[in-house]
C-alpha cells in the first residue's frame, strides 16, 4: 500500500511521577491502578472518535480526525479519570500534549513533524494540563476558543522558529466549555484589564500604558527581592497585546502558584499570568511567602471609540 498523506491531532498522554506510584504501592498495586487507567484512557478515545495506536509503559500514543474531538476527549480524561472510583486513592496526575498537523501514514504506523511536535508538547505540559500549539487553537471550533490561553514560545528541535504553545483548560464545568466568547465586532464593550503586582509596600499596576516591570535581587529592579535564591536580574513581567507575560532569565527559575492551587515552575521561557497567584523567585512556595510577589488581575469593560 502506497503511503497516505492526513492531517490529523496527534496526541500524548502520560501519568507524572508513575516512580513515585510504585514506591509508594508497591509493584502489584501500582501496575493495577496503571493497568485500569490505561484501560480508562483507551476507552474515553475511542469514545470520542479517536485511536489509540501505541501504549508504552505509563504512555498512551493516539491519534483524533477533529481538534474538537481531542480536546472533549482531553479534557473528559482530565476531570474524570484520576477520580475514577478504582483509582481516587491513588492521587494519579496526568500531562497531556496534542497538535493539530499533517502525518504521513504507512502500515498502520505514523510519521512526520507532527508527532514530534506533540511529544515535545507532552514534555513542555505539567501535572493536570493539556498542552497544545497555536495550530490547533486556530483549527478549533469558536466555541472552543475562550478555554485556551497563550503560554509563551518553547524551542523544538528541528524547527528554527520557537513554536507558541497554549494550555487548554478543562477545570470548568463540561457545558462551560463551549461557551461562546462575544467578538468586538458583535458587542457594544471592549474589555480592558490591569494587572497589578505587590511586594511588601512596593505595588506596580501593569497596562496599556505602563507594559512592563523587572524582578530581582539586584537594586536597580521595579520589586527587589530579598532572596538568596533570586537571581539578580531574575524575571521580567510585561503586559503584550491584552495578556500579561512572566518570561525568567535566571539560574534558578520562578515559581509561581495560581489562585486554585495550581503550581508551575519557569526557567528560561514565557508564562502567561491571569486572575490572581504568587510568584517565587528562586524558591518553591511554601507556608512563607514573606518574600513572594502577589499578582491579581483586573478585567473592566468600557465603550468602544465611536
Amino acid at each position: 500500500m502506497e503511503n497516505q498523506h492526513s492531517r490529523l491531532v496527534i496526541c500524548f498522554i502520560d501519568i507524572c511521577g508513575s516512580t513515585k506510584l510504585y514506591e509508594r504501592y508497591g509493584d502489584a498495586e501500582a501496575l493495577k491502578a496503571v493497568t485500569t487507567w490505561m484501560t480508562l484512557i483507551s476507552e474515553t478515545i475511542q469514545d470520542y472518535s479517536g485511536t489509540v495506536l501505541r501504549t508504552i509503559g505509563d504512555e498512551v500514543f493516539c491519534t483524533f480526525p477533529t481538534p474538537k474531538d481531542a480536546i472533549e476527549a482531553t479534557a473528559f480524561m482530565q476531570r474524570s479519570v484520576p477520580g475514577h472510583n478504582s483509582l481516587k486513592n491513588f492521587k494519579i496526575e496526568m500531562r497531556i500534549g496534542l497538535h493539530f498537523g499533517d502525518v504521513l501514514k504507512e502500515k498502520g504506523e505514523i510519521y512526520g513533524d507532527a508527532v514530534n511536535l506533540a511529544a515535545r508538547l507532552t514534555s513542555v505540559a505539567k501535572a493536570n494540563q493539556i498542552i497544545t500549539s497555536s495550530d490547533t487553537v486556530q483549527a478549533f471550533p469558536e466555541v472552543l476558543l475562550t478555554k485556551s490561553r497563550k503560554l509563551g514560545r518553547v524551542s523544538v528541535k528541528g524547527k528554527i522558529e520557537e513554536v507558541v504553545v497554549y494550555e487548554l483548560l478543562w477545570q470548568e464545568d463540561e457545558a462551560d466549555l463551549t461557551t461562546v466568547q462575544e467578538s468586538s465586532a458583535d458587542t457594544a464593550t471592549r474589555t480592558s484589564s490591569a494587572l497589578t503586582l505587590r511586594y511588601g509596600d512596593t505595588e506596580v499596576r501593569l497596562n496599556d500604558q505602563k507594559t512592563s516591570v523587572t524582578l530581582g535581587r539586584g537594586d536597580k529592579n521595579a520589586f527587589v527581592i530579598n532572596e538568596k535564591m533570586a537571581s539578580r536580574n531574575h524575571a521580567t513581567v510585561e503586559y503584550k497585546q491584552g495578556t500579561y507575560i512572566l518570561t525568567d532569565f535566571s539560574t534558578n527559575g520562578t515559581h509561581v502558584k495560581m489562585y486554585d492551587g495550581q503550581k508551575f515552575f519557569v526557567h528560561r521561557q514565557e508564562f502567561q499570568l491571569y486572575k490572581k497567584g504568587i510568584i517565587s523567585l528562586g524558591r518553591e512556595i511554601s507556608g512563607d511567602t514573606s518574600n513572594c510577589i502577589f499578582f491579581t488581575q483586573i478585567v473592566g469593560f468600557s465603550r468602544p471609540d465611536q
